[in-house]
């Protein structure tokens, strides 16, 4: 009888074995399994924080689009008025030179004519009477 309590008794230590190493089996694999997704979420969480942002960059591209066309608008208006302010001048000189050839009393309209300063009447006067001294 002890023989078969034994048998009973390892007939049973066995089958715990067994069934703690298939728990242990079942366990391992869900915990593996578990931490694959998280390792693949947390993969993930690049491209979804980027996605959060995309319509951000979006904007930023749009006002840069925006800025540039203002730009360009300010130097048109900027072209514009310079040409408006230069305009009497410009045709002031084109005058100018149409009517050069026909009248020698014009002949030098549009030259212009630069002097330097040179000596004053009292310097030229104390040059004078240094020299009136010396004699």
């Amino acid at each position: 009888m002890e023989d078969k309590v034994l048998q009973k008794a390892t007939l049973l230590a066995g089958a715990a074995d067994s069934a703690n190493q298939a728990a242990a089996q079942i366990y391992s694999n869900a915990y593996g399994q578990g931490l694959g997704q998280q390792r693949a979420t947390l993969g993930m969480t690049g491209g979804l924080m980027q996605a959060g942002f995309s319509p951000y960059s979006a904007l930023g591209s749009s006002g840069g689009q925006q800025q540039q066309r203002e730009q360009a608008l300010i130097q048109d208006a900027m072209a514009k008025q310079e040409f408006e302010q230069n305009l009497p001048y410009q045709q002031l000189k084109q005058y100018q030179s149409g009517i050069t050839g026909f009248s020698p009393l014009v002949g030098n309209a549009g030259q212009s004519i630069s002097t330097t300063p040179g000596a004053s009447a009292m310097s030229n006067l104390g040059g004078l009477a240094q020299m009136y001294s010396l004699f």
